[in-house]
C-alpha cells in the first residue's frame, strides 16, 4: 500500500518542481516558497474531507511538524535559488534526491535503529558515483 503514496508523492514532487523551475525569474525565491506553501494549505483544506483519518494531536508532533515545515521552507528556497542560478532541472532533482536518498538513510539508521544490509551500501555506493557523473556531466 505505501508504493501507492511513494508514487503519488513522486507525482506531486515531479509537478512541484516543474513549476517551481517555472516561476523562477518570475517570483522572488522567498514569496515563491510562500505561495508554494499557500497553494499546499489551500490544496490540504480541498482533500481533507477525504483523508479519512481521525484527528490526532499530541505537543511533541506538533513541534516536529513545525521542524519539518521550517526544513520545506528552505528546501523550497533552494529549489527556486538552484534554478535561478541556471540549474537544469534534470540534473538538479536527480542530484537532489539522490543527496535526500542518502541523507535520509544515514538518518533512518542513526535515529531508528533501520539495518542496513551489504547490498544496500552498495546501492548507496553507486548512488554517489552516479551523482559525481551527474554533476560533472555538463563539464
Amino acid at each position: 500500500m505505501w508504493l501507492i503514496y511513494a508514487a503519488i508523492n513522486a507525482l506531486g514532487s515531479s509537478l512541484n518542481n516543474l513549476f517551481i523551475k517555472l516561476a523562477t525569474g518570475k517570483i522572488s525565491s522567498a514569496l515563491g516558497a510562500l505561495f508554494v506553501y499557500l497553494g499546499g494549505l489551500f490544496t490540504l483544506f480541498l482533500l481533507f474531507p477525504f483523508l479519512g483519518e481521525k484527528i490526532v494531536i499530541e505537543k511533541k508532533g506538533i513541534l516536529l511538524a513545525l521542524a519539518a515545515g521550517a526544513a520545506s521552507i528552505l528546501a523550497s528556497i533552494a529549489w527556486f535559488r538552484m534554478y535561478k542560478f541556471g540549474a537544469p532541472i534534470s540534473t538538479a532533482t536527480i542530484v537532489t534526491l539522490v543527496s535526500i536518498m542518502i541523507l535520509s538513510t544515514i538518518f533512518g539508521v542513526i535515529f531508528f535503529q533501520e539495518k542496513i544490509t551489504i547490498r544496500f551500501i552498495l546501492g548507496i555506493f553507486f548512488a554517489i558515483i552516479a551523482l559525481y557523473f551527474l554533476i560533472t556531466a555538463s563539464k
